[in-house]
């Protein structure tokens, strides 16, 4: 036998049947059997949200990382009421500073995926905030009509403080308010 055969397997003769042989040569199957898998969770993408509010579904297009340092941060995603009145607003705030979102932007997608449940469509939001420098825990709340805001999510940034070289002084982005509540 030269070194680039392969060698030969002894088969037996239901192996030599046409598509039996594979379907008995092959040596393990993948997945999780009889039970349900569980994916993974690699803490570089993973960011674990124990307050999360079990009525509102939240998701975050953008940022994909939230390690870096950063001055001014653009978010956007969707929100919606999986039980209760639709959602109407939605904001973040940082250091007692709000920062009111620009709401019901069209999500077709999430209106397939929740099967056009009741504000899913017009479940899209995008803004833009101002961090602060050092370590802050930045708070995503939602609301509807003139309730109570919810917490849908607590992630932790780092401001940079930094602009051009210059240390800033503290400067709101636009659109910024000072929360009162």
């Amino acid at each position: 036998m030269s070194p680039w055969q392969a060698p030969r397997r002894e088969t037996n003769g239901a192996q030599r049947a046409p598509g039996v042989g594979r379907l008995l040569a092959q040596p393990q199957v993948n997945g999780a059997p009889d039970e349900l898998s569980v994916p993974p969770q690699d803490a570089k993408y993973f960011i674990p949200n124990p307050g999360a509010n079990p009525r509102i579904e939240f998701w975050l297009d953008r940022p994909s990382v939230w390690t870096k340092k950063i001055r001014y941060l653009r978010v956007t995603g969707w929100c919606l009421a999986t039980a209760g009145p639709e959602i109407t607003e939605v904001r973040a705030r940082v250091r007692g500073k709000s920062f009111p979102a620009r709401f019901w932007t069209v999500r077709p997608d999430i209106a397939l995926l929740f099967e056009n449940r009741p504000g899913a469509f017009r479940s899209g939001f995008s803004l833009d905030l101002y961090v602060p420098p050092g370590r802050s825990l930045l708070t995503f709340d939602a609301r509807c009509g003139a309730g109570q805001w919810e917490v849908c999510y607590r992630p932790r940034v780092r401001g940079s403080g930094v602009r051009g070289g210059v240390a800033d002084r503290g400067a709101p982005a636009p659109g910024a308010s000072r929360d009162r509540g």
